[in-house]
């Protein structure tokens, strides 16, 4: 009887030992487990690259900085040139006049494509995503763009309204057998723009974000058109100062430049919706700024003799008399929306890749095509015969005259986060 109860205890003691071997104690229970009282199978993450978690730029869970950039191109609204540079055709080119057709200007002019960067920084100033910092900006480099006309056997001209007869004049390039000459016209721009203020998460879940973004802005937009022309007297002669110049090598060159420059300061608002299926995500930004623009006008007109001795100059255009020549400002209120969406692709948890498109407008903006002044009193230019003979009203001043700006952009680059 005693020895069929020890040999009863030592098989129970036996069976206690292997299962304890098989689990010990403290020792989580295999999630592969199965069987009776085993909890069910716990669910990896989707991505085991980048985790559970927001992935998009700012949204990262335990990131705290972010940063982006890269190239873009860009297509901005065309240099509008409203008065009509050059004519030609019949006896003297005068515009109106059977078979005066325009040679150039009277339209507008594309400067063509423009090439820069966009940029973007932040950090998250606490570890719940809540508050942030961001910094912005952008730039696309100066293009320009240059077109001309010549008389091709045709008479050639400027036109212009003579305040003095109240009636067309012209300003004669080209004239066969008695003057030759062409003219250019040569556009330019640039713009750039930053912007910084606060970022306020609202929103934040596996696949989406919302973010409130607060910022101060400015945007500078440069421009400049110069139209030159020169003439030289093939069987007659051409005028500076009022006198009459003949010769081989003889020559005028008359320039009028308009250069703008716009620069807005103000403030705005906006929202970016950011959306995360996985490693891709895509991003919607909008924002619109209110301020003022100050707007700044720089004319120039000159004419130059050559040929004739020592090169000798006078202020004085053609669509830029000397009482034109000078610095006009003065501020515009102005507003700014812009809008951005970009779709990207995160490599790793630190490096992604993107591609964007982005649109801003603006208003109130002073270009130089507009600023031209199309009335003269040509006793204002040196290159008429009657310069310096005052008669009839004299050259209207300069108001600025105001339009709206756009610009396109698409670009790629790359954004970290840390």
């Amino acid at each position: 009887m005693v020895s069929r109860a020890v040999g009863a205890a030592a098989l129970f003691v036996l069976a206690a030992s292997s299962a304890l071997a098989q689990v010990p104690p403290g020792q989580p229970i295999d999630p592969g487990m199965s069987g009776p009282g085993c909890p069910p199978t716990v669910p990896t993450s989707v991505d085991p690259m980048l985790g559970s978690g927001p992935s998009t730029l700012t949204g990262s869970a335990g990131s705290r900085f972010w940063f982006e950039g890269g190239y873009q191109v860009g297509y901005v609204r065309d240099i509008s040139t409203p008065a009509i540079i050059a004519t030609r055709g019949g006896a003297f080119a005068v515009r109106g006049a059977p078979g005066v057709s325009t040679a150039l200007g009277g339209g507008t002019t594309d400067v063509g494509t423009q090439h820069g960067a966009r940029f973007k920084a932040g950090f998250w100033l606490d570890n719940n995503h809540a508050f942030g910092l961001e910094a912005s900006g952008f730039f696309l480099a100066e293009s320009s763009a240059t077109s001309g006309a010549s008389g091709n056997g045709a008479a050639l001209s400027r036109p212009f309204f003579d305040t003095s007869i109240q009636a067309q004049n012209v300003r004669i390039l080209n004239l066969p057998g008695q003057v030759s000459g062409s003219v250019t016209s040569e556009v330019s721009s640039l713009i750039w723009g930053v912007d910084i203020g606060p970022v306020v998460r609202v929103i934040e879940t596996d696949m989406l974000t919302l973010d409130q973004l607060f910022f101060f802005k400015h945007v500078s937009l440069e421009e400049e058109q110069t139209i030159s022309d020169t003439v030289s007297p093939v069987g007659g002669a051409i005028t500076f100062r009022g006198q009459a110049f003949r010769g081989t090598g003889v020559a005028t060159s008359v320039r009028d430049s308009a250069k703008s420059i716009n620069r807005f300061y103000g403030g705005g608002g906006g929202f970016r919706l950011g959306i995360t299926p996985g490693r891709f995500y895509a991003n919607v930004e909008g924002k619109l700024s209110v301020g003022a623009t100050r707007q700044s006008l720089r004319l120039d007109g000159t004419t130059t003799l050559t040929g004739a001795g020592d090169s000798q100059g006078a202020p004085g255009g053609l669509l830029v008399p000397a009482s034109l020549n000078g610095q006009y400002e003065r501020s515009e209120f102005s507003f700014l929306p812009e809008i951005g969406v970009k779709l990207g692709f995160q490599i790793t948890p630190v490096v992604g890749v993107y591609v964007g498109y982005n649109f801003l407008y603006m208003t109130n903006v002073a270009r130089p095509g507009d600023n031209f002044s199309g009335s003269v009193n040509p006793t204002q230019l040196p290159s008429s015969q009657n310069f310096g003979v005052q008669f009839g009203q004299n050259t209207p001043g300069t108001q600025l005259q105001s339009s709206d700006f756009w610009m396109h952009t698409i670009g790629a680059g790359v954004n970290l986060r840390f």
